[in-house]
């Protein structure tokens, strides 16, 4: 599945992740959950949706999947 923000990969990795929680919970749960996040797995969280978007250029295998990649990357 190709997200295209950092919002929405951080919905499916904590919808994927989130055990017991009903899909009406889910919001409520996500937003609690980026609330109390620790900034530092936050980043590593940031790192990895970087590194899939890039592979996800690089394997478009278009001149411009690089510059997708990190327009998908910086939200524009």
């Amino acid at each position: 599945m190709t997200r295209e923000t950092f919002e929405e990969w951080l919905e499916d990795y904590h919808a994927t992740n989130a055990v017991g929680v009903l899909d009406d919970d889910m919001p409520d749960a996500f937003d609690h959950w980026i609330a109390t996040i620790e900034p530092n797995y936050l980043i590593r969280l940031a790192q990895r949706f970087a590194d899939e978007m890039f592979r996800a250029g690089l394997e478009k295998g278009e001149e411009n999947g690089i510059e997708e990649a990190i327009s998908r990357i910086r939200g524009v």
